[in-house]
């Protein structure tokens, strides 16, 4: 993988420098082999050149300086122990932001308010590594031995830390509460940390490719996708979320081992027993029925991890969480919680045996003006799927209806707080939960919206939107300066040019993360040669465009082309100059989808607008050098402002938040979504059907997003038990049939 990404870089650095040196001996050739007359006009343009080139050198000999004064000193390989504490204010960080995060998150989800429902686990009779295997030395060969695992919520932290190899299996039927222990789990682990233990970090398993990335490359990777500030190699020199990984220091909560694709279950379990093989610490949760296929499909478990499975919940536990979260004297709950203790095998004990549907259960029925024991009529809910059915159905419907404090970013309190009818929020949320299936993840990162589109889609609609936007306004300052007669030549070449850049841009260029401003050119000489490489390469190919439709509109007039070149190499300059200049975000930014935006925004708009201003001074003070004396203003003025505003818009295009602005116009042109999609994003996660995971969004719960997939149609409970009102019904047990 390092090495196909290495060599796609020189690729782009050959190109580059191939495109120049085409770009030169095309201009040679121009003056050599045109009349006399250019000799005159080849002196003038020697001396801009001259500029020019200056310029370049410099900004090439700064960044070489700074490569070279950044350049680490290798006098010997450093000691564990220096490793160790060149880690440790990269741990602490980590830990204080793990910790935020999901403090946070268990808070909008209520997991402690009232206290968490009581969940009990106990070591599994299912496939699962030998107690020998598991336990170590502390067990006696040939005396057989069981692991007798078990607990709630409150014992797995001391569990774990019993086990000697410190590895964890979590299985538990579909919305068994893994998730909520996963999490739990991770904040215990961090409440009663020793320094030297590694940081827990969550992640969900949807996004790995066992068949295509190692654990601890994809581990490293998704540490710096959710928390950027360990994702700036220039400055740090080194990788520093795979030093984390590589020395153990972080701890992997792999949720949901499930949700990858079924043909990969298997290869992942081989190829986490590979990762761990040197007693790594890891906690994976994962489906009963799947953990099962996958041991059958490998022939083995994972070789040292503990196997425990989430046990349903008990309706006594379930009638103490929600009588718990009750004010005094509201009896409504009463018939419910009698048929529950005295029906234990009933269709409602069943259906509120995941943790989940007792959380529904409590929020569908939490206003007021409900009756809980409509689940007791066995007309309408005959049995277990019927009653899940309705309490995902009455989720949205209920949530929305709730009132909301003013979100933590608002910038005043008598600013309005937008609100969602909830079947219109309904049809955009199904929208972004098709979107989730198709990309097959079950994180939403906004700056990843445009990735559902066709190859060469977004590319399309970049160039058209970059094109459409320069053409008309460069055509129009031509048409003032020079008259009607280059109104046509001026608006057609600048629009394919600048729709040609971004097109190139947005399709051959990194897939581009939120990310701020960093003015220093020191730590950051790679990424800033390569940005001037990759974008003199896309302007000189740019100008190209434009001079060949200059060429073909102004009579065989082949000035266009040399402007184009000229043109297309100081864009470039600009727009990789402004590419290079960008970093991820650091650790004292407080990390949410909506301040990643709010950072990816001035970033773009910097690193736009300065790039454009600065390319457009440069070629404007160059072509009034080049104007014959009455035309220097006029002419400065078109060729600063085309390159100004090409250079724009084609930065603007490069970056996360130029992609999420097209797309987002693109899917509210389509009616997919509103024009404030983080509103909706935001309110979705007030609201709590959505959780918040780094700077991404996810659905709270698997079965909800798919329900929203599958199930678009509001009151189909009521359809559905319209036709079974005569059957023979058992009031304990349901539908006899």
């Amino acid at each position: 993988m390092r090495r196909v990404i290495k060599s796609r870089r020189w690729v782009w650095h050959w190109v580059s420098c191939a495109a120049f040196l085409i770009a030169v001996a095309a201009v040679l050739v121009y003056f050599h082999l045109g009349s006399p007359d250019r000799l005159e006009e080849a002196d003038k343009l020697a001396g801009v050149g001259s500029l020019l080139f200056s310029g370049v050198s410099l900004l090439v000999s700064v960044a070489a300086l700074g490569w070279g004064a950044a350049a680490p000193r290798r006098e010997g390989a450093a000691s564990a122990a220096d490793e160790a504490r060149s880690l440790d204010p990269w741990v602490a960080r980590l830990a204080g932001r793990v910790r935020d995060q999901w403090t946070e998150e268990a808070a909008v989800r209520t997991l402690g308010r009232p206290d968490p429902l009581r969940l009990h686990w106990s070591s599994s009779g299912r496939p699962g590594a030998s107690a020998i295997a598991v336990l170590g030395e502390g067990t006696i060969p040939g005396r057989p031995t069981r692991l007798r695992l078990h607990g709630d919520l409150g014992d797995v932290v001391t569990a774990f830390r019993k086990l000697p190899r410190k590895q964890l299996m979590v299985l538990g039927e579909q919305a068994a509460g893994k998730t909520v222990l996963a999490l739990l789990f991770t904040l215990g682990v961090l409440e009663t940390r020793e320094p030297a233990e590694p940081v827990p970090v969550l992640l969900t398993a949807s996004s790995w490719d066992p068949a295509r990335e190692r654990l601890d490359v994809w581990f490293a990777r998704r540490l710096r996708e959710e928390y950027p500030f360990l994702a700036d190699r220039d400055v740090h020199g080194n990788d520093v979320a795979w030093r984390l990984v590589h020395s153990a220091r972080v701890m992997l909560v792999l949720d949901g081992l499930d949700e990858m694709p079924g043909r990969l279950h298997a290869t992942a379990i081989k190829a986490i027993d590979r990762a761990v093989i040197d007693k790594r610490p890891l906690v994976i949760t994962c489906r009963c029925a799947e953990y099962d296929a996958a041991v059958a499909a490998e022939g083995q478990p994972l070789a040292h991890a503990a196997v425990v499975e989430i046990e349903p919940v008990k309706p006594e536990d379930a009638v103490d969480h929600l009588r718990a979260a009750l004010p005094t004297g509201d009896d409504r709950w009463t018939p419910m919680f009698d048929h529950l203790l005295a029906c234990p095998d009933g269709p409602l004990a069943r259906a509120l045996s995941p943790p989940l549907m007792v959380s529904l259960t409590r929020s569908a029925y939490a206003p007021p003006g409900t009756d809980p024991s409509d689940l007791l009529d066995l007309g309408r809910f005959p049995d277990r799927s019927a009653i899940e059915h309705h309490l995902l159905e009455a989720f949205l419907p209920t949530v929305y209806q709730l009132s909301l404090p003013p979100p933590d970013h608002s910038g005043s309190p008598a600013t309005p707080l937008r609100t969602y009818e909830h079947d219109q929020a309904r049809a955009w949320l199904a929208h972004l939960a098709r979107h989730l299936r198709a990309l097959g993840t079950r994180d939403l990162g906004w700056w990843e919206l445009h990735r559902t589109l066709p190859r060469g889609g977004f590319e399309l609609i970049a160039g058209l939107a970059a094109g459409l936007t320069a053409g008309p306004v460069m055509g129009l300052v031509a048409g003032l300066v020079y008259g009607r007669s280059f109104l046509a030549i001026a608006g057609c070449g600048t629009g394919l040019g600048v729709g040609v850049g971004a097109a190139l841009v947005s399709g051959f260029g990194r897939r581009p993360s939120p990310s701020r401003v960093r003015l220093r050119i020191k730590g950051r000489r790679r990424q800033i040669l390569r940005g001037i490489l990759v974008g003199v390469a896309v302007g000189l190919f740019a100008g190209l465009v434009f001079g060949m439709v200059f060429w073909s509109m102004a009579d065989g007039s082949d000035i266009g082309l040399v402007a184009g070149v000229v043109a297309g190499v100081a864009g470039g300059i600009g727009v990789g100059l402004g590419a290079g200049l960008t970093a991820p975000v650091g650790p004292e930014e407080n990390i949410s989808p909506r301040s990643l935006l709010d950072l990816d925004r001035a970033t773009a708009l910097t690193q736009a607008l300065g790039g454009g201003l600065g390319a457009g001074l440069m070629v404007g003070v160059a072509a009034a050098m080049l104007a014959h004396p009455a035309a220097r203003l006029g002419t400065a003025l078109v060729a600063g402002a085309g390159v100004g505003i090409g250079v724009t818009l084609v930065a603007v295009s490069s970056t996360a938040w130029g992609r999420w602005m097209l797309i987002r116009a693109w899917l509210v042109f389509r009616k997919k979504l509103p024009w404030r999609v983080m509103d909706l994003l935001d309110h979705a996660h007030r609201h709590g059907v959505l959780r918040q995971v780094g700077g991404s969004y996810q659905f709270r719960h698997a079965r909800l997003q798919d329900h929203l997939i599958d199930f678009p149609a509001i009151g189909g409970d009521r359809d559905f038990a319209a036709g079974l009102r005569s059957t023979s019904i058992d009031p304990c047990h349901g539908y006899n049939g």
